[in-house]
């Protein structure tokens, strides 16, 4: 137990997480399976989630750790089907994980815990995954389809709940050109809850990068990210809701270098929101 918190936070007295623990082999020489807690990555960017859906973040101590090390493991079966430069995937998600976010009494969050609401772990709130993706010389693709509930609360009756039950299809593309890498995702939800709001919204995310890569062991990268909500409703910039405007913009700068034949990796990341980088970071 930590004991430098005047209220030693829900959850950080102890812990006991598994994030990957499963079984897995061949079926033919095309078709292999996985079944247990897994991490599974979609899309190109290393540092803005647009279409990487699946598994949730451990924030609890947000900014400090490369988004790499913060998924954790969600339960689920997975076939994966190979033919030629191409992968397709299917998944049954057994498990609706959330991030851990702050919890009160640590240095990120003052105000007092609300009780929380989740669905359970059952064969009605089962989520499908679907990927197609494709490696070839120059570029890479990924098309991806997943019907869960989304890592995205709402607050109604005194608690956060975690039915937001959506369905996503996403598109990510990666194009070398000399010694850059463009990248760029595209993604859209067709049902979101909003606190306050009457229905749901669909909303669009997007995403533009380049990176360059001509640095020796090492890389510099920028991404900018736009998640816009259709149709939006001025009842969704409430403090509820942390004031969610129409257009969200996130700006990524992220700087790697590795040292030592590659035994020691430097990352240093700049992040801010805003379209003009001015709503924090």
């Amino acid at each position: 137990t930590s004991n430098h918190y005047s209220t030693t936070p829900n959850s950080y007295g102890n812990e006991l997480n598994v994030n990957e623990l499963n079984i897995e082999g061949s079926i033919n020489s095309n078709l292999d399976f996985k079944i247990g807690r897994q991490i599974v990555v979609w899309g190109k960017s290393d540092s803005i989630r647009i279409t990487d859906v699946l598994n949730p973040l451990d924030n609890r101590t947000p900014g400090l750790i490369d988004i790499k090390n913060l998924r954790l493991g969600r339960l689920m079966s997975k076939l994966d089907y190979y033919q030629d430069n191409l992968k397709i995937s299917a998944a049954l998600l057994h498990e609706n994980r959330f991030s851990k976010n702050p919890k009160f009494g640590s240095d990120f969050k003052a105000s007092t815990d609300l009780p929380e609401s989740k669905p359970g772990n059952n064969l009605k709130n089962t989520g499908i995954a679907l990927s197609l993706t494709g490696e070839f010389s120059g570029y890479d693709f990924g098309i991806y389809f997943a019907d869960t509930y989304l890592d995205k609360p709402y607050f109604e009756n005194g608690a956060l709940h975690f039915d937001n039950k959506s369905k996503m299809l996403g598109f990510a593309y990666n194009q070398v050109i000399d010694n850059f890498l463009l990248k760029t995702e595209v993604t859209y939800f067709d049902t979101l809850k909003y606190s306050g709001l009457n229905g749901t919204k669909s909303r669009i995310d997007s995403l533009i990068g380049v990176e360059y890569t001509g640095i020796n062991n090492g890389s510099i990268s920028y991404e900018l990210s736009l998640k816009k909500i259709n149709n939006y409703d001025n009842v969704i910039n409430a403090q509820s809701n942390n004031f969610t405007k129409q257009e969200t913009y996130q700006h990524a700068l992220r700087f790697t270098q590795s040292y030592l034949n590659q035994t020691i990796d430097l990352t240093a990341i700049l992040g801010v929101f805003g379209k003009k980088g001015d709503k924090d970071g």
